[in-house]
């Protein structure tokens, strides 16, 4: 049985496993860690039941030649703490969020096809109430530990509130528009 606490030598040894090929079927699991099928789902549902075991697909941002930044950001009120994180959270370019403490008492760390479309994105945090960015810092293609999440479907607003369409960088074509919208103008575009 798994606890968020402790991981026991099984679990290690299923998360060493897949972590090698996530592909591998039940059948190929049980006969590399030699451990039965039966013990194994039953590992398999508690590290994922717990959160502890994550099954994520995306696409790679080194093999799309995406670029990323770590934004800083001071959010002065509790409320507005919260609002900026629910911003965040639903933010598509936004990989990362961070609560540090400190002046910057956020950090994001968010995506873009090229260096304007990422520009444009840490300029919209730039409008939210009570709240700086301190700094940025290009970051780069990913050489390692990279993916994106892909939204499933496409939908006419923003989940941020922003309108693509009313967007000056957006409309001058310094920004290829939010990924969850049919405002999308990039490679991820799927007509």
């Amino acid at each position: 049985m798994v606890n968020k606490q402790k991981l026991d030598k099984i679990d290690i040894k299923i998360i060493e496993e897949i972590s090698k090929n996530p592909r591998l079927t039940l059948t190929n699991l049980s006969t590399n860690t030699n451990i039965s099928r039966p013990t194994l789902t039953t590992h398999l549902k508690d590290l994922s039941d717990s959160g502890l075991l994550i099954y994520e697909a995306g696409l790679s941002l080194k093999t799309l030649g995406f670029v990323t930044a770590l934004v800083a950001l001071e959010v002065k009120q509790e409320q507005s703490r919260i609002a900026t994180e629910n911003y965040l959270i639903h933010c598509p370019r936004v990989k990362y969020i961070f609560r540090t403490p400190g002046k910057a008492n956020l950090h994001v760390i968010c995506w873009g096809e090229e260096n304007s479309t990422l520009i444009a994105t840490i300029n919209t945090f730039r409008n939210m109430p009570n709240t700086e960015v301190v700094s940025t810092l290009s970051l780069g293609t990913p050489i390692f530990g990279d993916y994106i999440i892909i939204p499933k479907q496409r939908s006419k607003d923003n989940p941020c509130g922003n309108l693509c369409y009313e967007c000056n960088t957006y409309l001058n074509g310094s920004c290829l528009g939010c990924p969850s919208t049919e405002a999308y103008k990039g490679p991820l575009r799927v007509d």
